[in-house]
Parts: C-alpha cells; structure tokens; sequence
C-alpha cells in the first residue's frame, strides 16, 4: 500500500494499482502504458502526468483513482 500525498490529502494506492491503472486505461484509451507506470515515492508525477494528459485537474484524478478503488471494494468494476 502506497500513499500518494496531495495539497494535504492522501491518496492510498492499496493493493493492486495495475487492476486499477487498467480500469483507468479501459476508461480512458488515451493513457499508455508509461502515463501509468507507478513508483514508490514518485506519486507526485504519476498524479501530474495523468492530470496533464486527462486535461483534469489533480483533484479530478484523485478522486478517478478513489472511485475505482471504490467500486473494486464493493464488487463493482465500471468506472
């Protein structure tokens, strides 16, 4: 488990991010394979990277990430 830290959030990276960088590839196309590469203590530029090529805001992505890790919690699995 991973925490990403965000203008005095976290984000928790829990458990499997490939299922969820491929929920988020599904959702979508446009991100590749390296848009989604996560490293340990690099969450900022994971967040930076999909923010600039969503054209969302940061705060848009975080909550992406927490909707899928939402709907994997509860059995759910569309974003």
């Amino acid at each position: 488990m991973e925490n990403i830290n965000m203008s005095g959030e976290s984000l928790l990276i829990s458990g499997n991010w490939d299922w969820q960088a491929k929920r988020l590839r599904a959702k979508f196309p446009q991100l590749t394979t390296e848009d989604l590469k996560y490293e340990a203590g690099k969450e900022d530029e994971l967040l930076t990277r999909l923010a600039s090529r969503l054209m969302k805001s940061r705060n848009e992505v975080t909550r992406l990430i927490r909707k899928g890790k939402a709907h994997r919690l509860h059995g759910a699995y569309e974003m």
